[in-house]
Protein backbone atom coordinates (compact mmCIF):
# COMPACT_ATOMS: atom_id res chain seq x y z
CA UNK A 1 0.00 0.00 0.00
CA UNK A 2 2.91 2.40 0.44
CA UNK A 3 3.59 2.46 -3.18
CA UNK A 4 0.17 3.44 -3.65
CA UNK A 5 0.23 6.27 -0.99
CA UNK A 6 3.30 7.49 -2.68
CA UNK A 7 2.44 7.83 -6.40
CA UNK A 8 -1.42 8.42 -4.96
CA UNK A 9 -2.65 12.40 -6.34
CA UNK A 10 -4.27 13.65 -3.76
CA UNK A 11 -3.77 12.94 -0.34
CA UNK A 12 -6.31 15.35 1.32
CA UNK A 13 -8.66 14.26 3.99
CA UNK A 14 -10.61 16.76 3.43
CA UNK A 15 -12.47 16.05 -0.30
CA UNK A 16 -15.37 13.83 -1.05
CA UNK A 17 -14.25 10.28 -0.78
CA UNK A 18 -16.70 7.63 0.92
CA UNK A 19 -17.28 7.49 4.34
CA UNK A 20 -17.36 4.65 7.13
CA UNK A 21 -20.60 2.97 7.37
CA UNK A 22 -21.61 4.33 11.00
CA UNK A 23 -22.74 0.54 11.81
CA UNK A 24 -19.30 0.00 11.86
CA UNK A 25 -18.51 2.70 14.46
CA UNK A 26 -17.86 -0.27 17.34
CA UNK A 27 -15.16 -2.65 15.08
CA UNK A 28 -13.18 0.65 13.91
CA UNK A 29 -12.83 1.76 17.53
CA UNK A 30 -11.65 -1.67 17.99
CA UNK A 31 -9.30 -1.82 15.06
CA UNK A 32 -8.08 1.36 16.01
CA UNK A 33 -7.18 0.92 19.10
CA UNK A 34 -5.55 -2.07 18.36
CA UNK A 35 -3.45 -0.19 15.68
CA UNK A 36 -2.76 3.00 17.75
CA UNK A 37 -1.34 -0.07 20.80
CA UNK A 38 0.92 -2.13 18.87
CA UNK A 39 3.49 -0.03 16.49
CA UNK A 40 4.24 -3.59 14.56
CA UNK A 41 1.06 -3.25 12.99
CA UNK A 42 1.52 -1.79 9.77
CA UNK A 43 -2.18 -1.88 7.89
CA UNK A 44 -5.60 -3.11 9.89
CA UNK A 45 -9.07 -3.03 8.18
CA UNK A 46 -11.04 -0.38 10.55
CA UNK A 47 -14.49 -1.06 8.49
CA UNK A 48 -16.47 -1.12 5.67
CA UNK A 49 -18.62 0.98 3.67
CA UNK A 50 -20.61 0.58 -0.50
CA UNK A 51 -22.34 -2.22 1.42
CA UNK A 52 -19.22 -3.63 2.71
CA UNK A 53 -17.52 -3.80 -0.88
CA UNK A 54 -15.04 -1.18 0.33
CA UNK A 55 -12.79 -1.60 2.85
CA UNK A 56 -11.42 1.35 4.89
CA UNK A 57 -7.53 0.72 6.09
CA UNK A 58 -5.34 2.22 8.39
CA UNK A 59 -1.62 2.47 7.02
CA UNK A 60 1.52 3.17 9.25
CA UNK A 61 3.76 4.62 6.42
CA UNK A 62 7.63 4.21 6.76
CA UNK A 63 7.65 7.87 6.42
CA UNK A 64 5.63 8.43 9.80
CA UNK A 65 2.67 9.51 8.54
CA UNK A 66 -0.79 7.60 9.16
CA UNK A 67 -2.86 7.25 6.04
CA UNK A 68 -6.64 5.89 5.53
CA UNK A 69 -6.61 4.09 2.20
CA UNK A 70 -10.00 2.42 0.46
CA UNK A 71 -9.81 -0.95 -0.84
CA UNK A 72 -12.56 -1.38 -3.74
CA UNK A 73 -13.98 -3.73 -6.30
CA UNK A 74 -10.98 -5.31 -6.25
CA UNK A 75 -8.29 -2.62 -6.34
CA UNK A 76 -7.18 0.60 -4.23
CA UNK A 77 -9.38 3.35 -4.76
CA UNK A 78 -8.57 6.05 -2.31
CA UNK A 79 -5.56 7.42 0.17
CA UNK A 80 -5.43 10.49 2.98
CA UNK A 81 -3.87 11.39 5.66
CA UNK A 82 -5.64 9.75 8.60
CA UNK A 83 -6.40 13.19 10.91
CA UNK A 84 -7.58 13.93 14.76
CA UNK A 85 -11.33 14.77 13.27
CA UNK A 86 -11.67 11.64 11.72
CA UNK A 87 -10.54 10.15 14.70
CA UNK A 88 -12.88 12.43 16.95
CA UNK A 89 -15.83 11.05 14.82
CA UNK A 90 -15.05 6.80 15.62
CA UNK A 91 -14.44 8.21 19.52
CA UNK A 92 -17.64 10.67 19.72
CA UNK A 93 -19.05 9.67 22.82
CA UNK A 94 -16.57 7.34 23.69
CA UNK A 95 -13.69 9.94 24.48
CA UNK A 96 -12.33 7.66 27.69
CA UNK A 97 -11.46 4.93 24.97
CA UNK A 98 -9.73 7.47 22.17
CA UNK A 99 -6.55 6.56 21.87
CA UNK A 100 -3.37 9.23 21.41
CA UNK A 101 -2.55 10.22 18.49
CA UNK A 102 -0.73 13.24 17.12
CA UNK A 103 -0.75 13.96 13.21
CA UNK A 104 3.08 14.35 12.12
CA UNK A 105 4.26 17.19 10.87
CA UNK A 106 3.31 16.79 7.15
CA UNK A 107 -0.09 16.58 8.04
CA UNK A 108 0.35 19.81 9.92
CA UNK A 109 2.67 21.69 6.70
CA UNK A 110 -0.72 20.27 4.72
CA UNK A 111 -3.53 21.79 7.01
CA UNK A 112 -1.72 25.16 7.52
CA UNK A 113 -0.78 25.44 3.58
CA UNK A 114 -4.21 24.90 2.82
CA UNK A 115 -5.76 26.84 5.49
CA UNK A 116 -7.50 23.98 7.59
CA UNK A 117 -5.98 23.95 10.84
CA UNK A 118 -10.17 24.30 12.97
CA UNK A 119 -9.79 25.60 16.29
CA UNK A 120 -12.33 24.63 18.74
Amino acid sequence: MEEFINNFQDLSPYKLQATLSTRYYEYARQAIKEFFSDSSITNIIYGWSSGEYRSHHLVRHSNGNIYAVHYAYGELTNAYYFTEEELDDYFNGYEKEKPLFRESREIEKFKNKNDLIFND
